[in-house]
């Protein structure tokens, strides 16, 4: 079928659902609410209308017409009710799609249409700040973390000479090292207080909540000492090693601070590449 014809049906499927909009242009409930009240209400109405002789349609009271428009308004008030909690699933799958990681994850268990669809947004909000390849964070999953995170220390991880490592063993190993190195930092943050992510290509990004100065260099030095490790066995030459930066959250704007840390880092790379070991230049270490 071609892509004409498709939006030809998909336009004559959606009339009645156009149709409706123009009345309640806003709330998906209120045209639910709408035909089950006129489904109901109408058929109830015709059907005591066909019962009642007419003499006595003449000879009601307003005592006889309050009790019917009230028993009417208590059936539509009722049944708006029911189908407001009804459409709850829909209200917290709209908000999902717009608020990604703010509402938390959508009941899976249910087995209807709804529950398909809830799993569905589920998975792709999941995708949508997740790195594939290593399983943490993508960019935009840790700038939506980083926002509750007013104080504390970003630093950012650099691998060193990973070109010649993909050049060397061809990018499946060098996928596999960004694994290993991915894991090794993972073990390194208090979950779910921290935020891990891969900023993109060879580089990782961590934010330390309520973290010191002191205590976020103390981390990035046992980070390199840990990674130096992985590599004994000499499986990959050159060993996979880090330079890094830090970058005390000042809470002002995020993306400033991860700048001066991704600045302070290329310092880092810069120094070891001169063949300076340690971290002896503060401005080098904290971007300040």
């Amino acid at each position: 079928m071609s892509n004409a014809s498709n939006r030809s049906r998909l336009a004559l499927d959606m009339r009645f659902y156009a149709i409706l909009s123009h009345i309640f242009p806003l709330r998906f409930s209120h045209k639910v609410a709408l035909i089950a009240c006129l489904g109901m209400q109408i058929p109830w109405v015709s059907l005591t209308m066909y019962l009642t002789p007419l003499s006595d349609r003449l000879a009601l009271s307003l005592i006889d017409l309050a009790v019917i428009g009230g028993t009417l308004m208590l059936g539509v008030l009722l049944t708006c009710t029911a189908m407001q909690a009804l459409m709850v699933p829909l209200y917290r799958i709209h908000a999902a799609t717009r608020a990604s990681g703010e509402i938390g994850r959508l009941p899976e268990h249910y087995r209807d249409e709804m529950g398909e669809v809830m799993k569905l947004v589920n998975r792709l909000s999941t995708e949508a700040v997740t790195d594939p390849l290593t399983g943490l964070l993508n960019r935009k999953g840790l700038l939506e973390g980083i926002k509750a995170c007013p104080r504390g220390a970003v630093i950012v991880f650099d691998l060193n000479q990973f070109k010649q490592i993909n050049d060397t063993y061809g990018h499946q190993i060098g996928d596999q090292v960004l694994v290993q190195v991915a894991q090794c930092l993972k073990g390194q943050i208090r979950q779910p207080r921290d935020l891990l992510a891969r900023w993109g290509g060879d580089e990782f990004l961590m934010v330390l909540r309520d973290a010191t100065e002191g205590s976020a260099q103390q981390k990035a030095w046992d980070i390199e000492a840990l990674l130096a490790r992985c590599w004994l066995d000499g499986s990959v030459r050159p060993a996979p090693s880090v330079s890094f930066g830090i970058q005390m959250l000042t809470g002002d704007n995020f993306q400033t601070d991860i700048e001066q840390a991704d600045q302070a880092m290329y310092e880092h790379k810069a120094l070891r590449s001169d063949g300076v070991s340690g971290l002896t230049n503060h401005r080098s270490i904290h971007g300040v």
